[in-house]
């Protein structure tokens, strides 16, 4: 296809990236949200996500985002995010030219690993590229008022739910720098500031309830990016603070979202029926990296928590 060039995303993309996330999905996104997320304003921070033009007219994005996780040793993955290409451009080779770019920098910059936790398109797109399944996500729901009502107080009061939620998760929140204990076994994310200033573009509550540590987010339901159950916890009183919680603040559902494996989803599954959540694939680019099953994922390592 003619006319077609691809670049690296920069602040001049992102009046354009704004009107094609609204063309593509009837939503209105701020620039300051890809800013942010993407780390445009990252000092030193290597930019991964591509955006392809036909013309002057933007066709397609794909975002990746740069995380380290640590073991033994530091390895570099590369997460990739949102991989859009609009209707009438799907089938004619565009999503390679996009990921090729993204490749390209990648290989450059010697990241170990791709990894994304897919919507079910992304999935797709990255099982033609010949990408492996790996361990993935489960969720477990609580609930705490009726859909209906939780979705009326959200159309007539917007600001409500948020308001009552704050109130209510004031006695747990947690003061201070979070400790992040690490699992021996594998690798986990490392948790830098920089990553924290690439999640700016939300809200973001960080808790302790009955010694359990969790990290919530509120959109139009409550989800949960972050688990850990320490020592002398009580997992049932928990969710039962946390029902309250959502009672209280007029809120729906709650959703943990936690990988399929982890000791954390094999303990609130005594309590919550477990469902399938986000699936998850990998591509090692350095033979030496170890292999994804050696990475313990977080729901708040995705982009979109």
């Amino acid at each position: 296809m003619e006319n077609i060039r691809i670049e690296y995303l920069q602040e001049k993309h992102l009046d354009n990236l704004v009107q094609f996330y609204k063309l593509v999905f009837n939503s209105i996104v701020p620039p300051s949200y890809f800013r942010i997320k993407y780390g445009l304003e990252v000092e030193n921070m290597p930019i991964y996500a591509t955006v392809i033009y036909l013309d002057d007219k933007m066709v397609g994005f794909h975002g990746a985002i740069e995380q380290e996780f640590k073991l033994e040793k530091t390895i570099k993955l590369v997460q990739t995010c949102d991989f859009i290409l609009l209707e009438a451009y799907r089938g004619k080779g565009l999503f390679k030219e996009l990921y090729s770019g993204t490749l390209a920098k990648a290989k450059a910059l010697n990241v170990d690993l791709f990894y994304g936790i897919h919507s079910v398109q992304s999935y797709k797109s990255c099982q033609r590229l010949g990408w492996e399944d790996e361990i993935g996500f489960s969720r477990f729901h609580i609930q705490g008022i009726s859909p209906f009502i939780s979705k009326l107080v959200r159309k007539v009061l917007p600001n409500l739910q948020r308001k009552r939620l704050e109130k209510a998760l004031k006695p747990y929140l947690i003061q201070g720098e979070i400790d992040f204990i690490k699992n021996a076994n594998y690798y986990e994310h490392s948790y830098t500031a920089t990553f924290f200033e690439m999640k700016l573009f939300s809200q973001h509550y960080w808790v302790m309830i009955k010694n359990i540590v969790l990290c919530i987010k509120l959109e139009s339901y409550a989800s949960v990016g972050y688990i850990r159950i320490e020592k002398g916890s009580n997992i049932e009183e928990m969710l039962s603070v946390l029902k309250g919680i959502l009672k209280r603040s007029l809120i729906y559902d709650l959703v943990f979202h936690i990988q399929e494996n982890a000791f954390e989803a094999q303990k609130i599954e005594q309590f919550i029926k477990r469902e399938p959540s986000f699936l998850v694939s990998a591509h090692k680019l350095n033979p030496e990296a170890p292999d994804f099953v050696k990475v313990k994922l977080n729901f708040m390592d995705m982009d979109i928590f």
